[in-house]
């Protein structure tokens, strides 16, 4: 096959697919989103610090209703608060899906509010574990894992592109924010 075959036909049919956890590397920094690898919790706490010194976020206290995100945000000294007016929502999730590098989300991170709502910087906390294949494979997990399904289901999938401007209508309903992720090796 000449290059330009191959090259026409990669654009429609991959000839190897991506492995789940490099699959949601590529689409989620194709959204414009930061994604930040860490094999131990010691490089999660050095991302988190860089990530504030970058944004200049050292005394902006970060929203999160996170028991233990709190905890986290307590042993780095980094101000924190419940209230969803602050410029940095620091939150956990329900699962990362590959398909379209989104992050899932319930009631459990969310609480009633919106993505609309939250404030415009999202620091996203996940593990490897929460990697799944496509969109129903995480609701599926979320099924299993709640003896009561959580309201408020969603998916974060559209992130500011850094130097560009990626046009409203395109989001479909879905705001745009400025996405961090710390994504910790637990398998």
């Amino acid at each position: 096959m000449s290059p330009s075959e191959q090259e026409e036909r990669s654009a429609y049919m991959p000839d190897i697919a991506l492995p789940t956890d490099e699959k949601f590397a590529v689409e989620f920094n194709k959204n414009g989103g930061k994604f930040l690898y860490c094999t131990e919790l010691s490089e999660v706490y050095d991302m988190l610090d860089k990530i504030i010194i970058e944004q200049g976020w050292q005394s902006e206290p970060f929203f999160t209703t996170d028991k233990n995100l709190i905890s986290i945000c307590q042993s780095r000294e980094i101000p924190f608060c419940s209230d969803i007016t602050s410029l940095v929502f620091f939150t956990g999730c329900e699962f990362l899906i590959a398909h379209n590098g989104s992050i899932l989300m319930s009631e459990k991170q969310l609480g009633d509010k919106k993505i609309v709502d939250l404030p415009d910087h999202i620091v996203v906390f996940a593990k490897t574990s929460q990697l799944t294949p496509q969109i129903n494979d995480g609701l599926y997990q979320i099924k299993r894992k709640y003896d009561r399904i959580p309201s408020n289901i969603t998916a974060l999938k559209n992130f500011k592109l850094q130097g560009a401007d990626k046009p409203e209508f395109l989001s479909y309903g879905s705001p745009i924010k400025n996405v961090y992720l710390l994504l910790l090796e637990d398998l």
